[in-house]
């Protein structure tokens, strides 16, 4: 949860959008089903710290990543 709360704040804060706007939605994404289960029970406490409407969790990871990948020339030779 902590984690979750700091990782929010740094969002914020690169977004640069202050604390006093409360934000309508914040998605909270896992792979850990645990660790989504606890997001929802301290739910009422991460809105309140995010300041924000609604929190939705999803476990989907993949929606939100985006891999790529580049050779290393100095080892390809």
């Amino acid at each position: 949860m902590q984690n979750a709360i700091e990782t929010g704040r740094l969002v914020r804060d690169k977004a640069k959008v202050s604390m006093k706007y409360p934000l309508s939605k914040v998605t909270l994404v896992d792979s850990d089903k645990n660790i989504l289960d606890g997001f929802v029970r301290l739910e009422r406490y991460i809105r309140e710290e995010l300041n924000c409407l609604e929190l939705s969790v999803e476990e989907n990871e993949d929606q939100y990543l985006q891999y790529s990948v580049a050779p290393e020339n100095r080892a390809m030779g």
